[in-house]
């Protein structure tokens, strides 16, 4: 509860952790996940968590499935406790990370690059530190992710939010033309980015 202060009202963190047992053991242990990769990152230089419900929460409530924002916690962190000083997120699930655009984008020291197919949870970019891109057909989509890389040039961390639903077998945010092949390149252009 006490680390998740840095990103979420009290009154909120109460009403997850004192409700659903169940549900609020999957909420924090998803978003543990996410808080010992940054810190496991330190250590190895690379590492990753099979967490979700992250980029849509926001400080005081939760939106689009997600409950806890493991992104801007694992961006506040690598800050405080592993003095990065330019810190880069990037989102490529299918919808908008509105959530974590609230609460890390006036951070001077957060870079955000979001790519995504459709507005659920649109914000606007305020600074040259923010790149966002909602692509309207499948054939755009990898030209975007490759925009978004070089927005992130120079960041000293990445947080990649790699969601898997622009796929377009998703049923809640596919794309027609983002196969599974178009999505194992834009995994092959991250790591080697």
């Amino acid at each position: 509860r006490d680390e998740l202060l840095a990103i979420h009202d009290p009154e909120y963190l109460d009403q997850i952790i004192n409700g659903d047992a169940d549900l609020a053991r999957s909420i924090l242990a998803s978003t543990g996940g996410v808080r010992d990769a940054l810190d496991a990152m330190f250590t190895s230089g690379r590492a990753g968590s099979l967490s979700s419900g992250l980029h849509h929460a926001k400080r005081g409530y939760e939106d689009g499935f997600c409950y806890i924002n493991g992104l801007a916690l694992a961006a506040l962190r690598a800050i405080n406790n592993h003095a990065v000083t330019k810190v880069g997120i990037l989102d490529l699930d299918s919808h908008c990370g509105g959530g974590t655009f609230s609460m890390v984008g006036e951070n001077e020291k957060v870079f955000i690059a979001d790519v995504s197919c459709n507005s659920y949870d649109i914000w606007r970019p305020n600074s040259d530190r923010h790149y966002l891109e909602i692509v309207k057909s499948a054939n755009e989509y990898l030209d975007a992710v490759k925009r978004a890389l070089e927005h992130l040039n120079g960041v000293d961390a990445l947080i990649y939010n790699a969601g898997m639903d622009p796929f377009e077998d998703c049923a809640i945010g596919g794309m027609s033309g983002i196969t599974r092949e178009v999505l194992a390149e834009r995994e092959r252009l991250v790591a080697q980015w």
